[in-house]
């Protein structure tokens, strides 16, 4: 046997490797009163035969023929699951050196034995709706992944998929299995990356279990169908995914995406010797294993979502402020501030956002329209102001619609502060039930 890298032996053979794929072991045969098969490699195995015959061509019988060391077994023994084709080079397996006198042998051997060649193996597995699954999980609020570790992004659903592929060569009884390949969040193995590390792609089998990346000893058997025509059969399954969040912190804003390559593994293959008459009288035999093997990508899961800026949220969606019991004392003085009350708009993870710009939306007073009407049915001659705590007044948006602006802090909860008055507009106000109602939006920057 030549230098080969030696892999097993196997039923007293010895399999030396001669690609990524594919081992091989030899026998020749030795006849004489041997008559057998040795495996290779060996020394000094005799023929057992004291005359010419069967060892030389120049033996006394004219029928002689040199079968000693002319023919030979090659098995092939498959180290790898492959698909598709594996080449064999050009490859010297065997030297076969003889001598009448054990072991003393010459340099130069009697026969050299050379191997070339390739094996198909065509099956697999793939989409029947093409190459690529798209899955847009839309867009999403930073705020909504916030303290959600591990957890599906709020307000998001999980998207479901029945997937359909085409196979080809897949025999009777063969189990098929789905598992995910792809790029595992550095935060969260369990979750496709999606170009933020703060946020990632789950995958669930049918079964609700996760398909984590990368391990082939999760999986989601496929249902399979009877054969369609002679060679192609269906399959089918159910996913679902959704997006988590990985670490619990406000991402980074933007586009993102992720890819995950659905792998088809098959859980029985069968035993198929090929026997092929060679050149030298050499007989081929190739087995294949009988193991799981993959037999290739059946394509691809393209995740899409889109993080909004992490604005503010407010504290509180409506704001009552108790102006409580205002005496209007004679004479009324016109545009005096009476009863101011402080109130606040509460704002909260303000991440990413700087300034905060408030309009108010409200009736303005007929009298005096930077403030703000009274609801009708009550007091007369009254309205509302409001003002910053810094004394910026905030006018109704129909008088003005110049937004106030405020500073806002992303690492806490801000207080935008207001202050609150009844102010007299008419000499002859009235009293009465003094009630306003202002809508106020809050944007950010």
């Amino acid at each position: 046997m030549v230098p080969l890298a030696f892999v097993t032996n196997i039923e007293s053979r010895s399999y030396y490797q001669i690609n990524n794929n594919i081992a091989i072991a030899s026998d020749v045969l030795i006849s004489g009163g041997r008559g057998e098969y040795v495996n290779t490699p060996f020394e000094n195995v005799g023929n057992l035969t004291n005359n010419r015959s069967q060892c030389s061509q120049n033996a006394s019988s004219k029928d002689a023929i040199w079968t000693s060391g002319g023919k030979g077994h090659l098995s092939l023994y498959i180290l790898h699951p492959f698909v598709g084709e594996s080449i064999i080079p050009s490859t010297k397996i065997m030297d076969l050196f003889v001598t009448k006198k054990p072991s003393v042998y010459g340099s130069i051997p009697a026969s050299s034995v050379y191997i070339s060649g390739s094996i198909t193996v065509p099956q697999g597995c793939e989409l029947s709706s093409g190459s690529t699954l798209e899955i847009p999980f839309g867009e999403f609020k930073a705020t909504d992944f916030k303290d959600r570790k591990g957890q599906v992004a709020k307000n998001a659903t999980k998207f479901t998929k029945e997937l359909q592929f085409k196979c080809t060569n897949i025999s009777d009884g063969v189990k098929i299995f789905l598992r995910i390949e792809g790029m595992p969040n550095a935060n969260d193995s369990n979750a496709i990356d999606m170009g933020n590390p703060d946020i990632g792609a789950i995958i669930e089998g049918a079964n609700g279990k996760i398909l984590v990346p990368n391990d082939a000893s999760v999986n989601q058997e496929l249902s399979v169908s009877g054969l369609v025509d002679d060679t192609h059969r269906t399959a089918s399954t159910t996913i679902s995914a959704y997006p988590i969040s990985t670490t619990g912190k406000l991402p980074a804003a933007g586009d993102f995406e992720g890819i995950a390559t659905m792998r088809i593994d098959v859980g029985v293959s069968r035993m198929k010797n090929l026997h092929a008459l060679m050149p030298a009288c050499l007989l081929l035999t190739a087995s294949a294993m009988a193991a799981p093997s993959n037999i290739g990508s059946a394509g691809d899961i393209h995740f899409t979502i889109t993080i909004k800026a992490a604005t503010c949220e407010l504290e509180n969606d409506s704001i009552d402020v108790n102006m409580e019991t205002v005496v209007l004392q004679r004479p009324v003085k016109v545009g005096k501030e009476l009863n101011q009350k402080n109130f606040s708009i509460g704002l909260k993870d303000c991440a990413y956002a700087t300034k905060a710009s408030v309009t108010m939306d409200g009736s303005p007073d007929p009298t005096d329209p930077s403030l703000f009407a009274l609801d009708s049915g009550g007091a007369t001659g009254v309205a509302l102001k409001i003002k910053t705590s810094g004394g910026e007044q905030q006018y109704p948006s129909s008088t003005d619609s110049t937004p106030v602006e405020h500073t806002v802090w992303f690492d806490g909860t801000n207080k935008l502060n207001y202050i609150a008055s009844y102010v007299p507009v008419k000499p002859d106000a009235t009293v009465g039930t003094a009630n306003a109602t202002v809508n106020f939006s809050v944007t950010y920057e």
